[in-house]
């Protein structure tokens, strides 16, 4: 099943004249609203799937909402019939308020900004919406696989989200576990013809039959003379061989097989670890910028807007990891801001590329450390920043 393509057919180019038409729509691009709205959905929807909990009070809303829902084979149909547009209405506000009960405001508020649309067509668009995501989800669907199909769409859908809106939709309704977060693998089933593997059961030494058998206390007394005269003869033979008993000669020790590929790690690791301690920062940078940085946020007479270049705070080349001595600086940047609790920040993160994907997960890298604080996650924005360095930028919104 192909979301997009089903989402297409029922929400098409005439259902956009209609509902243009209906609405007396003249500013903004009405299709852009629909799809905005239709993404948002979809991952808040994705996003429940995470956890297993979340997934099964997911599918229970959703089949108990398509109960009551009946929408017509033509949904552009609707717009000539006001009772028919009533209820839609009232259906689509309850499936948002029971499925994503924190989304209304900021969704109404983010789409109608980015297409230009106002806030009443919005809405209504967002309950029609909701009607015809819990109907494409109730067919002949059970849980495991309504998870699946939204698993399948996780990377597809971050492609078709236009990166503009991508950027105003990750830090507005707070999905940011769709660039931080991978989904949980979904099971596998074993099929019945897939070979079963042997598993290996560990060697175990021989049991010599005679030494088993030999339980007497002169087969023990036996054994041991025995040995004291095989160890005899070999320390004979060593002595005349060697002219004395230098155990610890190099020449008849043979370690260096044993000691080589030690030494051959070591020597590859160590370039590594200097590599990446050398490119990082420098401890006296850090003091300096967050200096400048609290002097700023204390200064009362200086308006909020600035923006600070934290080089102190560094990612490793061509990832999204933070260096630990970075994450120190933003532990500094957290306390700051619980002791002004006003202080409200905007992250934003760059690379060599510039791809907005990426750099919104350095943006949330950072910003988890934040939150990891303690710091609400209202009071943090991270965005992309397109092509640059290593380093994020931090602007004080208010403070």
């Amino acid at each position: 099943m192909n979301l997009f393509e089903s989402f297409d057919e029922i929400v098409n180019d005439e259902f956009i004249e209609k509902f243009k038409s209906y609405t007396s729509t003249t500013h903004g691009d009405l299709n852009v609203t629909v799809k905005g709205i239709f993404y948002t959905l979809l991952a808040g929807m994705l996003r429940k799937t995470y956890s297993d909990m979340s997934a099964n009070m997911l599918y229970n809303q959703i089949q108990e909402n398509a109960k009551r829902i009946d929408l017509p084979e033509n949904l552009a149909s609707i717009f000539s019939q006001p009772s028919v547009i009533s209820k839609i209405e009232a259906d689509g506000s309850k499936i948002i308020s029971q499925v994503f009960p924190a989304y209304k405001s900021p969704l109404l508020s983010m789409v109608s900004t980015y297409s230009g649309v106002s806030k009443s067509t919005t809405s209504l668009g967002a309950n029609i919406i909701a009607n015809v995501l819990v109907v494409m989800f109730s067919k002949d669907m059970d849980k495991d696989q309504m998870v699946k199909i939204l698993r399948e769409h996780h990377e597809p859908l971050i492609k078709a989200i236009p990166e503009s809106l991508l950027e105003k939709m990750i830090p507005s309704l707070g999905l940011h576990e769709l660039l931080g977060s991978k989904p949980t693998p979904i099971k596998k089933v074993e099929t019945p013809n897939a070979p079963k593997v042997k598993e290996e059961t560990p060697a175990k030494a021989p049991v010599y039959p005679e030494i088993q058998k030999e339980s007497s206390g002169a087969g023990i007394w036996i054994g041991v003379l025995l040995g004291i005269l095989i160890l005899g003869g070999g320390a004979y033979w060593y002595y005349t061989q060697n002219g004395g008993f230098n155990f610890f000669s190099k020449k008849e020790v043979p370690v260096e097989s044993v000691e080589t590929p030690v030494e051959e790690e070591i020597a590859i690791e160590e370039p590594k670890v200097e590599t990446t301690e050398v490119k990082v920062t420098p401890s006296p940078i850090t003091e300096s910028e967050f200096s400048a940085f609290k002097k700023y946020i204390l200064n009362k007479s200086e308006a909020a807007g600035k923006e600070f270049e934290f080089k102190s705070i560094n990612f490793v080349t061509d990832s999204v990891t933070l260096h630990s001595t970075s994450v120190a600086v933003i532990d500094s940047i957290a306390t700051l801001m619980k002791e002004n609790s006003r202080l409200q920040v905007k992250i934003t993160a760059f690379s060599a590329s510039g791809d907005t994907p990426f750099n919104n997960k350095r943006a949330f890298a950072v910003k988890r450390v934040l939150t990891k604080n303690g710091i609400p996650a209202v009071r943090i924005d991270a965005v992309s920043g397109g092509k640059g360095g290593d380093s994020p930028k931090i602007k004080v919104i208010t403070k």
